[in-house]
């Protein structure tokens, strides 16, 4: 039981930040971007990818706390493509604006992208292994 409050606690901290990053760097620097340069396909995408992400953050963390492990997988596979849509629309923005900036933003920019993917990976993980995992620890504490 010990472990599912601690991945409750850790999951709540997670999508806590990646609902802070969805607001901040998504929607609050993303749209008036998106008002300055309309044509843009990086700014449309990073808006709708933060209201994604507000939207997944908010449903994931009353999930997590009401302990419904099958909607817990779903949340997981919402996160999912959020990753890969986190890995290609950045990919895509990095190839157009590589050959435009310094040696040393190249690496800030690399640096940056690469440490939110792994952030993202791990919080993956453990939500896939809090759904698979939880429903196994209250049958065992049930049975105690």
């Amino acid at each position: 039981m010990r472990l599912i409050k601690l991945l409750q606690i850790y999951l709540t901290i997670f999508y806590g930040q990646l609902l802070s990053i969805g607001l901040f760097e998504n929607l609050l620097t993303g749209i008036p971007e998106l008002v300055e340069n309309s044509q843009s396909y990086f700014n449309i995408a990073r808006v709708c990818l933060g209201v994604l992400i507000l939207i997944q953050s908010i449903f994931s963390i009353i999930v997590i706390w009401n302990k419904n492990f099958n909607i817990v997988f779903i949340t997981g596979i919402l996160l999912t493509v959020i990753f890969v849509a986190y890995i290609i629309v950045n990919t895509i923005h990095l190839t157009q604006i590589f050959s435009q900036i310094k040696a040393i933003d190249k690496y800030k920019l690399i640096i940056e992208v690469l440490t939110k993917s792994i952030i993202l990976l791990l919080g993956l993980i453990v939500t896939f292994f809090y759904s698979s995992r939880g429903s196994y620890e209250l049958v065992e504490s049930e049975q105690i």
